[in-house]
This record gives structure tokens, C-alpha cells and sequence, in this order.
């Protein structure tokens, strides 16, 4: 895995490990960081949100320690102000 390959040769201390997902790809960055084989310090989901197939329950610890961090713009045609309270009632619950 690329991950470990790259700390191989850094100090996984000395650096913030940031990862983005944008559109489509929030879905499957979301799986990614889910299964928890890399140490991740902040998750930025741009465009999308947390998959509805991601089974919060198991993976709230992981979620939970990461900077989670989601980013839309204000004429985004895919989410309203609704929606997005539905989705941080979601996450509060975690």
C-alpha cells in the first residue's frame, strides 16, 4: 500500500497525514480510511459525504479521532440545508 510505502522512509510522527476525497471519490476515500490501516490526522470530504453503505457503528472510532472535515458550495445541486441537517444528526449520534 502506498501509505506504507511512503513511511518507510518518513517519521509518521514528524507529519499531519491529510487525505482528500472530492465527488465520487468521497465514497471510496470514506471506505478507505473505514477499514483503518493507515493512521489518518484529518479527512476532508469535498463535495460528497460519508457513504450511505459505511456501517457508522464499527467505524466510529475511527471517524472519531479524525479532523473530519466537508466542504460544499452554496449552489451545490446535489444538497440542500435539509439534508445536511438530516447528515450531522446522523454523525452527532455516532
Amino acid at each position: 500500500m502506498l501509505y506504507h510505502r511512503i513511511f518507510e522512509n518518513v517519521n509518521r510522527q514528524s507529519v499531519k497525514v491529510w487525505v482528500l476525497g472530492f465527488s465520487q471519490g468521497t465514497a471510496t476515500v470514506s471506505r478507505w480510511v473505514s477499514r483503518g490501516m493507515a493512521d489518518i490526522d484529518h479527512l476532508v470530504l469535498w463535495g460528497g459525504f460519508l457513504p450511505p453503505d459505511l456501517d457508522l457503528a464499527a467505524t466510529r472510532n475511527i471517524f472519531h479521532k479524525l479532523g473530519l472535515i466537508f466542504v460544499f458550495g452554496k449552489n451545490d445541486a446535489f444538497t440542500n440545508q435539509e439534508i445536511w441537517k438530516r447528515r450531522a444528526e446522523t454523525l452527532a449520534g455516532m
